[in-house]
């Protein structure tokens, strides 16, 4: 998450290559927001994605695989000139193929990555749509239990206050009202311990929650352990 934030924030031009063995992907960002995504994973092209979203049937897509030659490979057009997708649900079935993309990246638990600035998708691609802060936000409601451990265990016992200098207004994030509550609460009285116990016990937060919120806030710059 800080990686991404750190793209968005300062509206970034540019491709971050992951790579964890066979598996890679590549996001693109223009001026800090997600432009174009490719990924090795069979599971996340846009035929798999239709067939298992039920939008498209499998003989459907294959119909359009075996004419792709006459649009330029490009099963999207396909499927619009066969009359099997409107151009509205073609948008949206990408958007979220996007979206499912860049989710995935940030659930894996291992691998290398880098950012190549300036790099620009050579690829034909239409404005997603896609807010790179609610991203961040999903990000954190997803990241898996292990993560959220491993980043909030050494930190436990510090006190948390809030972000200094200039950071963007918790409204970009579109937060549930209990995170963005508690994460405006911190006021530097209290260490993350106490903060998660105080959170869950008087008032009846789940503690996975508060600790998804406390993420957030840390990876974005929103709080600071001191």
């Amino acid at each position: 998450i800080p990686v991404v934030y750190r793209i968005a924030r300062g509206q970034e031009t540019g491709v971050l290559h992951l790579r964890d063995g066979p598996r890679q992907k590549k996001l693109y960002f223009l001026e800090g927001r997600p432009d174009y995504v490719s990924s090795t994973d069979r599971h996340e092209l846009l035929g798999e994605q239709l067939v298992a979203t039920n939008i498209c049937l499998r003989m459907e897509v294959d119909m359009a695989l075996a004419v792709l030659h006459r649009y330029d490979g490009r099963l999207g057009d396909a499927l619009v000139g066969l009359g099997i997708l409107r151009p509205m649900v073609l948008v949206r079935a990408v958007q979220n193929q996007v979206r499912r993309r860049i989710l995935d990246a940030f659930r894996w638990r291992g691998g290398d990555w880098s950012f190549v600035l300036g790099a620009r998708s050579q690829e034909e691609t239409f404005s997603l749509q896609l807010d790179p802060f609610e991203l961040l936000r999903d990000a954190a409601f997803e990241a898996h239990p292990d993560e959220l451990e491993a980043a909030l265990e050494p930190i436990r016992e510090r006190v948390l206050v809030r972000g200094v200098g200039e950071f963007l207004p918790l409204s970009v994030y579109r937060l549930p009202h209990q995170w963005s509550s508690l994460i405006s609460q911190v006021n530097g009285q209290g260490t993350l311990a106490s903060i998660a116990a105080r959170e869950s016990s008087q008032r009846g937060m789940e503690l996975e929650d508060v600790y998804r919120a406390l993420y957030l806030g840390l990876s974005c710059d929103l709080l600071k352990a001191s």
